[in-house]
């Protein structure tokens, strides 16, 4: 599915973004949020089923490290 599809149900409609993640058959993914709104974006995927699976952490290159958590649909 494309990314732009989700990126822009994500900005307006939760609800279209957790449709589409089910529609493509997506169980678990890596949430790596920086911004302030990190609180709010973990509850809405709380509320929508997902659970928080651990930690997760992936260096990308020697400068750039991701950290975030784990979420899956249960």
């Amino acid at each position: 599915f494309p990314y732009t599809t989700l990126f822009r149900s994500w900005e307006s409609d939760f609800d279209a973004y957790m449709a589409e993640l089910e529609k493509a058959g997506i169980r678990e993914l890596n949430l790596c949020d920086t911004s302030t709104a990190l609180m709010r974006t973990i509850h809405l995927f709380l509320a929508a089923g997902w659970q928080i699976a651990g930690p997760y952490t992936q260096r990308v290159s020697s400068y750039t490290t991701l950290e975030g958590l784990t979420m899956k649909k249960v």
